[in-house]
């Protein structure tokens, strides 16, 4: 995957420290969908942006209190908030 065309200001510094870390790293992120698509991005470009950068990525359930595949992700089902969801988080863990 090359460099992100949009949306990719917000991800510069990540892949800033992800190149000089030394270590395996672990993240969680809180994702907000609006602001992902001011910002040109969405949850499948953050998704497919971690991957390419040797990270498994699950999306945490917060009412089933468990981690599911982030390509599970409906935001419109209550899990995720119903219809108006305001944030969404990730659990990512380096390869």
């Amino acid at each position: 995957m090359g460099r992100m065309e949009h949306g990719d200001g917000m991800l510069r510094g990540m892949e800033r420290f992800i190149s000089r870390s030394e270590t395996r790293l672990e993240m969680s992120l809180e994702c907000y969908p609006a602001g992902l698509e001011a910002a040109g991005a969405s949850r499948e470009l953050i998704v497919d942006w971690l991957r390419a950068h040797h990270f498994a990525v699950m999306a945490i359930d917060e009412k089933a209190r468990r981690l599911v595949p982030a390509d599970s992700i409906d935001l419109r089902t209550p899990s995720f908030g119903g219809e108006l969801v305001r944030a969404f988080n990730l659990c990512c863990s380096g390869n």
